[in-house]
């Protein structure tokens, strides 16, 4: 189990919005002609590490899964007027040279939402401004790499539950050298948990066993 940092208003939260920001200079930003699965994927497919993949409101079934990598996938809100989607999972894979986010999506479903991994020394992931429903089978969200932000998103029980539905089991152990405070200078070898709400979930805590 690797130690995980649970912050406010880090180091981490501001670099990642900043150079957010600056990779959107010459990136496209496409968007997908409906909140379907086929369209987002048919946008997604011509898209290039970078570019932004806005998807409009709407309710859409994502079943058999949306993959992303490099590139900023973003609904039209996580309010019940935005971008629902009622199944499915976002599968998302660390770039080499590009941010990979996931924002303004409304995850309403009873499945697994959201799955992030790839090379810890690759660039972060970023999960932002989602409603993720919590009383699923099994996990909501995964995070299975190092390097990662997690914030401002509404971990909504329907039913209150006790199951372990944020799961971390990344590689990382206490034989890694430190990464904490100064260690991580970047802001992008750990993984923060900032500013989210958590309701009707008896175990908030992020559970790092593997």
């Amino acid at each position: 189990m690797q130690l995980i940092p649970i912050a406010t208003h880090s180091r981490a939260l501001a670099c990642v919005a900043t150079l957010l920001a600056s990779n959107l200079a010459g990136a496209a930003t496409l968007t997908a002609a409906t909140c379907a699965r086929a369209d987002v994927s048919a946008k997604l497919a011509s898209a290039v590490p970078g570019d932004t993949i806005r998807v409009p409101a709407g309710t859409c079934n994502w079943s058999g899964d949306v993959s992303i990598s490099g590139v900023q996938l973003v609904g039209a809100g996580n309010s019940t007027s935005g971008t629902i989607i009622t199944a499915g999972k976002v599968n998302i894979t660390k770039h080499s040279s590009q941010y990979t986010r996931l924002s303004g999506f409304r995850f309403s479903g009873t499945d697994q939402h959201i799955s992030a991994g790839g090379s810890a020394s690759a660039k972060p992931y970023v999960i932002d401004n989602n409603y993720v429903r919590s009383d699923v089978s099994g996990l909501a969200i995964q995070l299975r790499a190092n390097g990662g932000l997690v914030h401002h998103n509404d971990f909504f029980a329907v039913n209150p539950t006790s199951n372990d539905i944020f799961n971390i089991p990344t590689d990382g152990d206490w034989s890694q050298a430190p990464s904490l405070g100064a260690d991580d200078a970047s802001g992008e070898r750990n993984i923060y948990i900032e500013d989210n709400t958590f309701t009707n979930i008896s175990e908030t805590g992020p559970d790092g066993d593997m």
